[in-house]
């Protein structure tokens, strides 16, 4: 029976399987939590980059680094800015014409300014989703198969007690130790500093989008009650 268990062990480190199972019900139940925090913030970072990028054809992913700004000429205000071009020919008031289009110009160059300080503000969060996560994936890793080296050592001392086998079972012990501290250090150390980083940056966000709504109902007022002349000959 042992040595079904030590092979699963060797299979288990050779192809990666990292069976959180063995594990103290406490970690396990760290460790979900820490799961569960990623996959929030995942959900919740894509709903501000939605935000502040509203074309799914410009939005990139959450994992990753890409920009989220629109390329030239494809903003709305811009596609808007075209549209009033072919307008021109039917609107007899240019004025009118002229300042919507400078407006729309104005428009997608504070958008583009929004999203690339977004982007910046995003920073954090989403290089813990890109890199962050990835320290507690190794660090989880690493105390499972310290695990599984002190259970197999344990094991094997219960079948034939000797000093050489008690020596490798004190060696996996501290091995176990340190991998337990060092996952340990993460949750309650590591993991709580970036969530406060996580938060402020989020707020951070909103602010910012507060703001730009701001300047753009105030920009955009002098519009919205623009009188249009009527025409002599209408």
């Amino acid at each position: 029976m042992f040595g079904i268990k030590k092979l699963a062990y060797q299979f288990n480190r050779v192809v990666g399987n990292a069976d959180a199972s063995i594990l103290p019900q406490k970690i396990q139940a760290r460790c979900q939590d820490c799961e569960g925090y990623k996959a929030a913030l995942i959900e919740t970072c894509d709903a501000m980059m939605q935000i502040l990028q509203g074309s799914p054809d410009y939005r990139p992913a959450v994992e990753s680094a890409q920009q989220m700004a629109y390329p030239p000429g494809t903003a709305p205000s811009e596609v808007f800015d075209k549209s009033l071009e072919k307008m021109k020919g039917y609107w007899y008031d240019e004025n009118f014409v002229a300042e919507c289009s400078k407006a729309c110009k104005l428009i997608a160059a504070k958008q583009r300014e929004l999203q690339d300080r977004g982007r910046r503000q995003l920073h954090n969060t989403r290089t813990f989703i890109n890199n962050g996560y990835a320290e507690y994936e190794m660090l989880k890793r690493n105390l499972i198969a310290a695990k599984q080296e002190l259970d197999e050592a344990k094991e094997d001392q219960n079948r034939s007690d000797t000093p050489a086998k008690k020596r490798v079972t004190k060696k996996a012990q501290k091995l176990y130790d340190k991998e337990l501290k060092a996952l340990e250090q993460y949750f309650n150390v590591r993991l709580p500093d970036m969530k406060m980083e996580h938060m402020k940056e989020i707020e951070a966000i909103l602010l910012e989008l507060q703001s730009y709504h701001d300047w753009l109902a105030s920009y955009c007022r002098p519009l919205t009650v623009y009188k249009v002349p009527q025409p002599a000959n209408l």
